[in-house]
């Protein structure tokens, strides 16, 4: 079965507002004298739920548990046919393709009611919510080496291979043993380190939605910022006697960001001030403001934008011609899964080295403007600009100190850079192709949602798929129509892809323009700077739009 893809009016219209976009960025915005400087989120009046029940929320992880135990017993006794499976109707259409939709207006609370957390916190705490008095667990803290995403960037890559190579979404059993993998790789994990290192380090699908809700216009955060800022005893950090701790070592008051929050709502209830809710925040502040130190993060999110592609490319009619040349090649045959995970870490080194080239360009004109630029000179209002920036960049007092000369001055040189700037703008640009990602996976699911849930309601009333036979081709193309007008979709797939271009290009200037500024780099060379990071995120967004464009083969229901 095929689905149409988006016309390609709606594409060419989309990528001429892209290309003025990025016009009006490179002769108005990044020409500016003054220093951009960046607001606070705006976080409305509208609370969401300020004073949910501990017993709700109880509750709802408990349903989500018993659902998923149901599940898996499905997959495993129920009926072989896919289509007429429900764990695989769920899990890979609804849940799976939902989930990523779901993000956006929810943020991170699916982490809250996960059924893999909730299953483990039981086996090992005894308890689901409340703190637990002698927990089976060593309580060891997690290796620093170990604390970063790069485990948990291998496992989204292997999820994805037995996803999209192993062909994990058309076998009931399949999915029913990788379900328990989870549960069982999430009670190993709290048995041995601290808090819940699982879902903070570990866990692909969490690592995933922490990174989309820096978009998401909801997320937990402080009533009142001057109540955390005059507290002592940190309950949303150290929990209390009733409330485990935060289980990903958060502050509330000192949190900018989304990525690690996995909405568990412990704050919430052991905040002796009633000072921490949910509520509702613009969708690109979180992204513009949070300041980004972690290479492992920039990696995940680089890897996660590959395979996010990665999703549409295997769709395409031309996957097949591409992936039977490369098994004749290799001399490969079978299921071609050697070939597709040539094609699969092909695509990751294109995505990583694409980068790393652009950012080496923007690099050497920053380093030769510097080297040309006589505006650097050793004034003091001059002496004060380069303190600041070296400030913003987090360097040491002791990178600040070895400059000082025999009279305490700072020699600053034209050619001089801070040591870690090359590190902070691979960081910046990664992030700006996170909008671009998160998009692209919203627009590319939507065509899944709006067609392929209709098989959902006669299997609700028979789980197990008793007596069941295949569908017929015309129920199965009758079952991949459109439930929503087609002309509201292209407009919905279009705009994410516009808007989210707009975001990297925020988050670019955002975070370029004060090291440009300060460094009082020339405005010709200011242009240089900036676009070839500004052309590759108009490639990339271009290349997810015509992904849009083409007809795309389901692969099962």
């Amino acid at each position: 079965m095929t689905h149409i893809g988006l016309p390609w009016a709606w594409a060419w219209v989309s990528l001429a507002v892209m290309i003025l976009l990025s016009l009006w960025i490179l002769f108005r915005e990044a020409l500016q004298t003054t220093v951009l400087i960046e607001r606070p989120p705006k976080i409305s009046k509208f609370t969401l739920n300020t004073q949910m029940k501990r017993r709700l929320l109880l509750s709802i992880r408990a349903v989500m548990a018993l659902l998923f135990i149901v599940l898996i017993s499905v997959g495993f006794i129920g009926n072989p046919i896919p289509e007429r499976n429900l764990s695989i109707v769920l899990t890979w259409t609804l849940w799976w393709s939902g989930l990523v939709v779901a993000v956006f207006f929810t943020g991170s609370f699916w982490c809250a009611i996960c059924p893999w957390d909730t299953i483990a916190s039981w086996l090992v705490k005894r308890k689901i919510f409340y703190r637990s008095g002698q927990p089976y667990s060593l309580e060891y803290k997690v290796p620093a080496g170990f604390r970063n995403l790069l485990v948990a960037s291998f496992l989204v890559v292997l999820l994805t291979w037995f996803e999209l190579g192993y062909g994990i979404t058309v076998s009931p059993y399949a999915t029913s043993i990788m379900a328990l993998g989870f549960v069982v790789a999430a009670t190993v994990s709290m048995l041995i380190f601290e808090r819940k290192a699982f879902c903070q380090y570990f866990c692909p699908v969490g690592r995933t939605i922490g990174m989309y809700s820096e978009l998401s216009i909801v997320a937990l955060r402080p009533i009142d910022t001057e109540v955390c800022a005059t507290c002592n005893t940190l309950e949303c950090y150290h929990g209390n006697e009733l409330i485990e701790p935060c289980p990903t070592h958060q502050v509330m008051g000192r949190m900018q960001s989304n990525a690690s929050c996995i909405s568990c709502a412990q704050c919430v209830f052991s905040c002796p001030h009633t000072n921490v809710a949910w509520k509702t925040l613009r969708f690109d502040d979180v992204l513009l403001k949070a300041k980004r130190h972690n290479m492992s993060q920039s990696i995940f999110l680089l890897i996660l934008l590959s395979l996010t592609l990665l999703h549409g490319l295997t769709m395409l009619p031309v996957w097949e011609y591409w992936i039977n040349s490369v098994a004749t090649w290799s001399n490969d045959s079978g299921r071609l899964m050697f070939s597709f995970t040539l094609l699969m870490m092909a695509l990751i080194v294109m995505v990583l080295s694409a980068v790393i080239f652009v950012h080496w360009v923007s690099m050497k004109l920053l380093y030769t403007s510097l080297q040309n630029s006589h505006t650097l000179l050793q004034s003091p209002n001059r002496l004060r600009e380069k303190q600041k920036l070296y400030q913003w960049l987090g360097s040491s007092q002791q990178q600040l100190s070895e400059q000082q000369g025999p009279k305490q001055q700072r020699m600053i040189h034209d050619n001089s850079l801070p040591d870690n700037l090359s590190f902070r703008l691979f960081f910046n640009f990664s992030f700006a192709t996170l909008a671009i990602t998160f998009a692209y996976h919203i627009a590319h699911n939507v065509t899944h949602l709006s067609s392929e849930v209709r098989n959902l309601g006669p299997l609700l009333l028979n789980p197990f798929g008793t007596d069941l036979k295949p569908l017929s081709a015309s129920a199965m193309l009758a079952m991949h129509e459109s439930m929503v007008v087609k002309t509201f979709i292209n407009i919905l797939q279009s705009s994410l892809i516009v808007v989210a271009f707009a975001i990297g290009l925020k988050v670019i200037l955002v975070q370029a323009k004060k090291i440009l500024l300060t460094t009082g780099i020339d405005k010709k060379i200011s242009f240089l700077f900036l676009m070839p990071s500004i052309i590759l995120l108009l490639f990339l967004a271009s290349c997810c739009l015509w992904l849009l464009t083409q007809p795309m083969m389901m692969r099962t229901v």
